[in-house]
C-alpha cells in the first residue's frame, strides 16, 4: 500500500489546525473540559498545556467529540492528543495518554530554536539526497504559529514546510525540539518528513509518507511489463468539467454493479445502472454525484471523485470520460471487450469503462460511509460541505491504470481540506492484463484507507505505529461492500470463506488473494489470533488479524439481530449495520496511534454510546475467540511482542454492583456524588430523585467516572440516588443511598448606595459590598418614568458609571446581590444630575469630533452653544428599533445655522441649511443604530447664548400579519375568507388569542392544510360549517402541524390556536390550505380537460410532490420547463405521487406539464 501524504496531512495538529474548527465549537469543548478536568484526568497544569484542535456534534445525536492536543511551552507533542466524547454534557468517553513529565524529558529545553526555519530545510535536502540538492537555496520564510512554508521551490509537488514540533526520541526517551520538515519532490515517489534538531541543526530521522505494499501473491507469475500506450489518449483529452445551464437529473453508467466484487465474481458481467446514488438516502447525496454545487459536470467528476486515467504515470490529470448524452440525462455506456487490454479505447472502450466503474465505485464509498458517519465533521472527502462542517474542496483524485508502477494500489490522506488521491495499477499477471479499477474489493480497500486516517485522532498521522489497523478497515470496508446482503443467511460468515483481490491476481473467486488466509468464522480456514501478531509480517499481517476479528464480530451480531438485505439503509436495522456503524463510531473514539485493545475497546465504548450496550457480549466473544477477550493487555501500542493474551469471554464474568458510596459538596442546589470503581466495569449509570417522588431522573447514563456532579437541587431535601455498574457481560443491580440539601443562605441587599460625579450627562453610583454575594444587578431611570434601563448585569464591581443622562433631571437608581441560590431585594437612592452652566458653552465640550459625540436622549431638550469660529459639536442618539427621528434645532433670533444628520458610518443622510436659526430634519424607518447630529454656526454664532437640540425616536409599528388576519377572526363567525394556495400570515396575540379562517369547497375533494413558521406551540384544527371538528393536528414544540383530509362540498373552518399560554406578537405563523381532487371520485379523469397538475409544497425549496388522481394513467412523462420555455427536466412517472428533487435548479418560475399521449395536465411552480 503506497500512503502519500501532501502537505496538509502532514504535521500533526498544534495551532495551524486549530482554525478548521469553527470557534464557537471548539470554545464548548473546551468549556466541557474544563468543566470536568478531574474526570478526564486532568490537572490545572494539564488544562494550560493543552489545546482544544476541533470539536464537534456528531450529527443526529447528543454527543460532542472534542479533541485535546498536548502542548509544551505552547508548541505541540507529536501524536500526544486526547479523544474525548462527551453525551448530553456528561464525560463519556476519554482515550489517548499524555507525555508525562516534558519538561524533565526535554531537559527544560527552550521553545525558541538556534537553528532558523531556512537553515533546517537546507539539511533536509542534503539528508534526503534530494537530486541537485546542491543548487537549491532557501530563502527565509516567516514564522506564523511555529510553521514556515517555503512554496514549492520549483521541485517539490507540493509546498515546503517547516514545524516546530516536540518529537520523543524512542531510544533515549528524550523530548527534543524539532524542525519537521515536509516535502514532496518531484524526482523522487516517497512524500518525506524529515526531522532536524532545532537547537543543532543535525539531521535526526527521516519517515517516509509513501506506504508501499506488495499486493502480489506468492504464486503471483511475473513477466516482463511494458506501459501500455492509451489509444489516441491525445485525441481524447477533456476538460476537468463543462458547465451548463442546464441540470444533471438523471445518469447512467455501465460498471461492475454493486455488490460485485469484480467481472468473475457472481452479478459481475458488467452491466448498466441508473442513477446509483438514490441508494443512499438523506446527506449523503444532497448534490448527487454530478454537481459541486457551483458546476454541473458532463464527465467522471462531481462534488465526491474526480477520476481521470494516468498512463504517463506523471500524476496529472489525463483523460477524464464524458457523457455522450448531454445534459440533464447523462450517458456513460461503455460496453467493454474484457480479452482485450484495458488500455484499449478505439478498438472498444475499455479505458473508458475502467475509469467509469472507478468514477462509480469512489462514489459509492464515499455515499455508503456515510451513511455510517462518515460525513463533513468526521473529515470526509468532498469539495462543497454545504456548510455542515469540516473542509471542504478535498475530493478524491481517482487515477485510473496509473502508469507509475504495477501490481499495486495505494490511497494518499492529505489532512481534511487536502484532496484525497488513489491511485490504481495494471495487473500482468495474465494476458491481457488484468486493470485494478474493476477490482472493486480492492478500490473500497483505499479508499476505506482514507476513511480510517480521516477518523483517527488528528485525521493524518496518527496511524503510523506497529500495531495500527489500517489494513484491517481497509479489507473489512471491502467485505462489507462486496458481500450481497440480500441473498446472505446467518451461516455465511463459516460456509463462505473471502478472499480479497483474487480478480487481480487471477486467481479463482475461492483464492486466497493477497492475504495469508481467507476471512471466515471457521478456526481451521482461518486460525490467525491476536497470538500471532509478532510472526505475521506488518503492516499486512497485522490488518489480517484485525479484519479477521471484525469479520467474526459482524457474524456474532448477526445471530442476534439477523441481516438488512441492504447495507445502504442503516435505518434497516440486522447485525451487519449495526457492526458496521460500531466499527465506524469505533474509529472516531479511539486514540491516536491506537492498538488492537484501544480499537476493541472504542467498539465497546460505540456500543454504550449508540446502542445501551446491549451487543458488548456479543463483541466480546467474538474479540476472545481471537485472544482479546476479558483481560487481555496490548502493551503498548508501537510494539507487536508484549501482548497479553486472554480468552476470557462474557459467558464466565460477572459484573458487580457498585459499593463506596458517598455524598460531598452538598449545598442547597447541589451535591457530589460517587462511589468506588468497581472491577470489569465497562461504564456506569447514575439516577437521582426527591426521596417523596416516584421517578428517577438520569444524571449519567454512561459515565466511565466514579462521581457524578447533580445540580438544580431543591434546597433542605432529602434525596434518593442510586448506581449500576454496566459491564460487557450485562448490568448490576442497583446500590442505593441519600443526602439531604442545605437551606438557602439569606442573601442581603447592598447597603451604603452612594452616588458621587455628577455631571450634566452622567455619574457614578456606587455600594457596600455584600456577604456571600456572586454578582450584582445595577439599574437607573428618570424618577418621572416607569420603566428601568439596565445599567450592569451580574457585575462583581460595587460601582457602576452612568452616562447619556439629561441635565438638571432627577434620578432613581437600584441595585441588587446575586448570591449562589436565591438574589436579594434591590435597594434603591436618587441624585440629580447638574445643571448647564450660564452660557451653556461647555455642557458637552470636547464634541468637535465624530469619536467624541455627546450622546443625547429621545425626546430630551439638551442645551449647547457654538464657542468658536471654527467651533463643530456633534451628537449622538442610539435606537435599538426601528424608528422615525425628528431632530430640532432652536438657536436665539438672527443666528443661522446649519444641522446635518450622519449615518453610524459618518455619511450623511439628511439636513437642514436653511438660513434661519431653527431647523427641522425628520428621517423615517431608520434601522437601529447609531445616528450622529452635525451643528455648525454662522453669522455671529460663535457669541451667541445657547441653543437646543433635541432627538425623537418613535418606534416604528411593523406587523407580518397579513389582512386575513383580522380582528374579528376571534370565533367562526367573524372569520375572513381565505383563497387556497396561499400563504395566510397570521399572529396569536395576547395570551389565549384563537385565529379562524374560513374557506368553500364546491366540489369534493382533498383538503390539504399545513401551518408552518411555527414561533411557539401552536395547534391546527379543521372545522366543518356547524363549528364541529373535522381533525387536530397537535404536535409538540414549534414543529410544523399538517391536516390531510377528504370531504365533500360545503364551508369549512382552519383553527389556529395556542397550547397553553403560548403567544407571539411580532412573529407571524404561516397557514395554506391546499385543495385536490376527491380520492373517491368514480368519474374517469378526462386529462384532456383537467388543465392543473396538483403539486406541493409551492414555492418549493428541495422535493416537489406531484400528484395525479387513483384512476389516471400512471404511465406518464413528467416535463419541466423555465420561464423561457427551455426543457430542464423529464421524469417518467409511475406513480400517482412522484416525488421530485428540484433543490439544484435555479430560483424562478418553472411550468410542470403531464403527458399520457392524449392529454396534458399543467402547473406552475417557484422555486426558491
Amino acid at each position: 500500500m503506497k500512503k502519500k501524504l501532501t502537505l496538509i496531512a502532514l504535521l500533526l495538529l498544534s495551532v495551524w489546525v486549530i482554525a478548521q474548527s469553527p470557534e464557537n465549537d471548539r470554545q464548548a469543548g473546551l468549556q466541557l473540559v474544563q468543566q470536568q478536568a478531574a474526570s478526564i484526568g486532568l490537572s490545572q497544569a494539564d488544562l494550560q498545556n493543552s489545546v482544544v484542535t476541533n470539536s464537534y456534534i456528531i450529527p443526529s445525536t447528543n454527543i460532542r467529540v472534542v479533541y485535546l492536543q498536548q502542548t509544551y511551552q505552547g508548541i505541540p507533542l507529536y501524536n500526544r492528543m486526547q479523544v474525548l466524547a462527551f453525551k448530553d454534557g456528561a464525560l463519556a468517553s476519554n482515550a489517548g495518554e499524555r507525555f508525562l513529565n516534558p519538561e524533565l524529558k526535554s531537559r527544560q529545553a527552550s521553545a525558541s530554536p538556534k537553528v532558523n526555519a531556512a537553515n533546517a530545510v537546507q539539511s533536509s535536502l542534503t539528508a534526503l539526497k534530494v537530486k541537485n540538492a546542491e543548487n537549491i537555496r532557501v530563502a527565509n520564510a516567516p514564522v506564523i504559529n511555529g510553521k514556515a512554508s517555503f512554496g514549492s521551490m520549483n521541485f517539490s509537488l507540493e509546498n515546503v514546510t517547516a514545524e516546530l514540533v516536540w518529537y520523543p526520541i524512542e531510544i533515549t526517551g528524550e523530548l527534543k525540539l524539532v524542525w519537521q520538515v515536509f516535502m514532496a519532490p518531484r524526482s523522487d515517489e516517497d512524500y518525506w518528513l524529515a526531522r532536524i534538531d532545532a537547537s543543532t541543526g543535525s539531521f535526526i530521522d527521516k519517515q517516509s509518507l509513501t506506504i508501499k505494499c506488495n499486493w502480489d501473491g506468492e504464486n503471483h507469475s511475473a513477466k516482463k511489463h511494458q506501459l501500455h500506450k492509451s489509444q489516441n489518449a491525445g485525441n481524447h483529452l477533456m476538460p476537468a468539467g463543462t458547465s451548463s445551464p442546464s441540470v444533471v437529473s438523471t445518469a447512467s453508467y455501465r460498471v461492475i454493479p454493486q455488490p460485485a466484487e469484480s467481472p468473475i465474481h457472481p452479478g459481475g458481467a458488467p452491466a448498466l445502472v441508473t442513477d446509483p446514488w438514490t441508494k443512499s438516502p438523506g446527506n449523503a447525496t444532497t448534490l448527487g454525484w454530478h454537481y459541486d454545487g457551483t458546476t454541473y459536470y458532463s464527465t467522471t467528476r462531481g462534488n465526491n471523485v474526480h477520476a481521470y486515467e494516468d498512463r504517463a504515470g506523471t500524476n496529472a490529470i489525463g483523460i477524464t470520460e464524458a457523457s455522450t448524452t448531454a445534459q440533464p440525462s447523462l450517458t456513460f455506456n461503455f460496453v467493454p471487450n474484457l480479452t482485450l487490454e484495458p488500455t484499449v479505447r478505439t478498438t472498444a472502450p475499455n479505458q473508458q469503462f475502467n475509469t467509469t466503474n472507478l468514477f462509480y465505485w469512489n462514489n459509492l464509498m464515499h455515499d455508503m460511509s456515510y451513511l455510517y458517519g462518515f460525513t463533513e465533521t468526521a473529515r470526509n472527502f468532498q469539495a462543497n460541505n454545504q456548510s455542515r462542517g469540516g473542509s471542504g474542496n478535498d475530493y478524491v483524485l481517482a487515477e485510473a491504470q496509473d502508469g507509475g508502477g504495477t501490481n499495486n494500489a495505494n490511497f494518499s490522506t492529505p489532512a481534511d481540506g487536502g484532496k484525497g488521491r488513489m491511485q490504481m495499477y495494471l495487473w500482468t499477471a495474465p494476458t491481457p492484463d488484468r486493470d485494478g479499477d474493476v477490482d472493486n474489493g480492492i478500490i473500497a480497500h483505499e479508499y476505506a484507507h482514507g476513511i480510517s486516517n480521516r477518523f483517527t485522532g488528528n485525521g493524518s498521522t496518527c496511524l503510523t505505529n506497529a500495531e495500527q489497523m489500517g489494513e484491517g478497515w481497509s479489507d473489512y470496508f471491502g467485505l462489507m461492500i462486496t458481500h450481497d446482503w440480500s441473498t446472505a443467511v446467518a451461516g455465511d460468515g463459516f460456509s463462505k470463506p473471502r478472499g480479497i483481490g483474487t480478480y487481480a491476481l487471477n486467481q479463482p473467486i475461492t483464492g486466497l488473494g493477497i492475504r495469508q488466509y481467507r476471512y471466515s468464522t471457521d478456526m481451521s480456514v482461518n486460525p490467525l489470533t491476536y497470538g500471532n501478531l509478532a510472526s505475521v509480517v506488518a503492516p499486512h499481517g497485522v490488518g489480517t488479524i484485525w479484519c479477521t476479528t471484525l469479520w467474526d464480530m459482524t457474524w456474532e451480531i448477526i445471530q442476534l439481530q439477523g441481516i438488512n438485505p441492504n447495507i445502504f439503509n442503516p435505518a434497516g436495522g440486522g447485525g451487519n449495520s449495526i457492526a458496521l456503524k460500531l466499527v465506524s463510531e469505533g474509529m472516531r473514539l479511539q486514540p491516536c496511534s491506537p492498538g488492537f485493545i484501544d480499537g476493541r475497546n472504542a467498539i465497546l465504548k460505540a456500543d454504550t454510546l449508540f446502542y445501551g450496550a446491549q451487543y458488548s457480549c456479543a463483541i466480546i466473544k467474538a474479540f476472545a475467540r481471537r485472544g482479546m477477550g476479558i483481560g487481555a493487555s496490548q502493551g503498548s501500542s508501537n510494539s507487536r511482542t508484549d501482548q497479553t493474551l486472554s480468552t476470557v469471554d462474557c459467558s464466565s464474568a460477572t459484573c458487580n454492583a457498585p459499593t463506596g458510596l458517598a455524598s460531598s459538596a452538598i449545598t442547597a442546589s447541589s451535591a457530589t456524588v460517587s462511589w468506588t470503581a468497581v472491577s470489569g466495569a465497562v461504564n456506569y449509570t447514575v439516577e437521582y430523585k426527591l426521596n417523596s417522588a416516584s421517578t428517577y431522573t438520569v444524571a449519567a447514563a454512561a459515565t466511565t467516572a466514579t462521581s457524578v456532579n447533580l445540580s438544580g437541587l431543591t434546597a433542605s431535601s432529602l434525596y434518593d440516588w442510586r448506581v449500576r455498574t454496566n459491564c460487557s457481560t450485562g448490568n448490576s443491580g442497583y446500590t442505593n443511598a441519600q443526602f439531604t440539601t442545605t437551606a438557602v443562605a439569606a442573601c442581603n441587599a447592598p447597603t451604603g448606595l452612594t452616588s458621587s460625579a455628577i455631571t450634566t450627562s452622567g455619574a457614578t453610583v456606587s455600594w457596600t459590598a455584600a456577604s456571600g454575594a456572586v454578582s450584582y444587578d445595577a439599574d437607573y431611570k428618570l424618577a418621572s418614568a416607569s420603566t428601568w434601563t439596565n445599567a450592569a448585569t451580574a457585575t462583581t464591581s460595587t460601582s457602576v458609571v452612568l452616562s447619556g443622562l439629561a441635565s438638571s433631571s432627577l434620578y432613581d437608581w437600584r441595585v441588587r446581590t446575586n448570591c449562589s441560590a436565591a438574589s436579594s431585594v434591590y435597594a434603591q437612592a436618587q441624585f440629580t444630575t447638574a445643571t448647564v452652566p450660564s452660557g451653556c458653552g461647555t455642557a458637552f465640550e470636547p464634541n468637535e469630533t465624530l469619536a467624541a459625540a455627546a450622546t443625547i436622549a429621545s425626546g430630551v431638550t439638551n442645551s449647547a452653544a457654538i464657542t468658536t469660529t471654527t467651533d463643530n459639536d456633534y451628537f449622538k442618539i442610539v435606537t435599538t428599533v426601528t424608528s422615525n427621528i425628528v431632530y430640532n434645532l432652536v438657536g436665539p433670533s438672527g443666528v443661522d445655522y446649519d444641522m446635518t444628520i450622519l449615518n453610524s458610518a459618518g455619511t450623511s443622510i439628511g439636513s437642514g441649511t436653511g438660513s434661519t436659526a431653527t431647523e427641522t430634519v425628520t428621517l423615517n424607518n431608520q434601522a437601529a443604530g447609531t445616528y450622529y447630529i452635525r451643528i455648525f454656526g454662522y453669522n455671529g454664532a460663535n457669541s451667541a447664548t445657547c441653543y437646543t437640540i433635541k432627538a425623537t425616536a418613535t418606534a416604528v409599528a411593523t406587523s407580518c400579519a397579513s389582512t386575513y388576519d383580522v380582528s374579528t377572526n376571534g370565533t367562526a363567525t367573524g372569520a375572513a375568507t381565505i383563497p387556497f394556495n396561499t400563504d395566510i400570515k397570521g399572529t396569536l396575540s395576547p395570551s389565549g388569542d384563537n385565529d379562524y379562517y374560513k374557506f368553500v369547497i364546491t366540489t369534493s375533494g382533498t383538503i390539504t392544510m399545513t401551518l408552518t413558521t411555527l414561533p411557539a406551540n401552536y395547534h391546527l384544527r379543521l372545522l366543518n360549517s356547524t363549528g364541529g371538528t373535522v381533525q387536530t393536528s397537535s404536535n409538540s414544540g414549534t414543529t410544523n402541524e399538517t391536516i390531510s383530509r377528504t370531504v365533500t362540498a360545503g364551508t369549512y373552518y382552519a383553527r389556529v390556536y395556542p397550547s397553553g399560554s403560548a403567544n407571539n406578537a411580532t412573529n407571524c405563523y404561516t397557514l395554506k390550505v391546499q385543495l385536490g381532487t376527491a380520492s373517491f371520485s368514480e368519474t374517469p379523469l378526462d386529462i384532456t380537460k383537467a388543465g392543473i397538475l396538483k403539486i406541493y409544497p409551492n414555492p418549493v425549496n428541495d422535493y416537489l410532490n406531484v400528484s395525479v388522481p387513483e384512476n389516471a394513467d400512471r404511465q406518464s412523462l413528467l416535463s419541466i420547463f423555465d420561464a423561457k420555455g427551455v426543457l430542464v427536466r423529464t421524469i417518467n412517472m409511475t406513480n400517482n405521487l412522484q416525488r421530485i428533487y428540484v433543490g439544484n435548479l435555479p430560483n424562478g418560475v418553472y411550468l410542470i406539464k403531464l403527458n399520457n399521449g392524449e392529454g396534458n395536465l399543467s402547473s406552475k411552480f417557484v422555486k426558491q
